[in-house]
């Protein structure tokens, strides 16, 4: 931490911020906490703090520096959240929720990385649900083309569950991609109207 902290000191590069920032999150969270639900809650509160100096940074004339600030946040404080929300179905609904709420935000803000977060939380969601409603189980074959040879894939099945709608989890796939593609021609367009409103001005 305290090299990264000198190197960005001496070079100035943006990109340093990310090594400072990270070292400081593990550094952190190490010091406070010993695992578990405890260290999830840390990682929230640090992600939070990071969130806040971020925000100020980018109001000022070092906001190339708070783009990694974003990133870290956006990670630790969805890591911290999928700690507590990846089992059952309304936990899912949680992340997906939390994705589109990223999505929000990263538009408020003009931050890529809370988009490009919230969508890979999303398509996490889209996953879960694809899996459950088409009944495959834990059949993970066309992930994992080994598990046919070596021991330990015998914890997957090998064939679907009972009667299998594979279908369906590709069009709620194919729905999610519509969606992102909508929700971007939606922000973009809204994005050239907020820019031809502030030349007319």
């Amino acid at each position: 931490m305290i090299a990264s902290a000198l190197a960005l000191a001496i070079f100035r590069f943006p990109l340093l911020v990310l090594f400072l920032v990270g070292s400081a999150w593990y550094f952190g969270t190490d010091l406070i906490s010993g695992g578990g639900d405890w260290t999830a809650i840390v990682t929230i509160a640090i992600g939070l703090l990071l969130l806040a100096v971020g925000l100020g940074i980018d109001v000022s004339e070092s906001r190339p520096y708070g783009f990694w600030l974003h990133v870290v946040a956006g990670l630790t404080i969805g890591g911290g959240l999928l700690w507590f929300f990846h089992d059952g179905t309304l936990d899912w609904i949680v992340v997906g929720l939390a994705g589109l709420l990223y999505i929000a935000l990263g538009d408020a803000m003009t931050r890529s990385s809370w988009i490009v977060l919230g969508a890979w939380g999303f398509l996490q969601s889209a996953e879960f649900f694809a899996d459950k409603w088409s009944n495959l189980g834990e059949n993970l074959y066309f992930l994992f083309p080994l598990t046919y040879i070596f021991p330990f894939g015998l914890a997957f099945d090998a064939e679907p569950e009972g009667h299998a709608h594979q279908w369906v989890g590709a069009l709620v796939f194919v729905l999610t991609g519509v969606m992102f593609i909508a929700l971007a021609l939606y922000l973009a367009r809204r994005r050239r109207d907020t820019v031809k409103a502030a030349e007319l001005l």
